[in-house]
């Protein structure tokens, strides 16, 4: 699992696929981008589910830009926790709509960012 927590202002980052789950919280401002086909915007406090292997793209919604802590998750490692949670193997979750107001999410990528992170550097 990696974590990363940044602050953007205009365009933040061009079009792009992650092969991982993206799992983030919208900190402050408006978090903009284009995902299947539409664009989509997060408030502070809402959770953003990307998929595995889906083009995205990111930005600012407003001039004061947007900040955001985010965990990418291996589809194995989401499978394997569908598998004790369920005790059998079954398919890995699909969220329908990117942005979603969950507060178990919301903790789990607070929990996530519990411990320190490390300078990237």
């Amino acid at each position: 699992m990696q974590r990363l927590k940044a602050s953007f202002s205009g365009a933040a980052f061009a079009r792009h696929r992650h092969a991982t789950y993206a799992i983030g919280v919208t900190d402050s401002g408006v978090q903009a981008f284009w995902y299947r086909g539409a664009v989509h915007a997060s408030l502070p406090g809402n959770v953003v589910v990307l998929h595995p292997d889906e083009v995205h793209d990111g930005y600012a919604g407003t001039r004061e830009g947007f900040s955001y802590r985010i965990v990418y998750v291996e589809p194995a490692q989401v499978s394997d926790a569908c598998r004790e949670i369920a005790g059998r193997s079954c398919a890995l979750p699909f969220v329908r709509e990117p942005v979603v107001k969950s507060r178990r999410l919301r903790r789990l990528v607070d929990a996530s960012f519990a411990a320190d992170l490390e300078p990237l550097a």
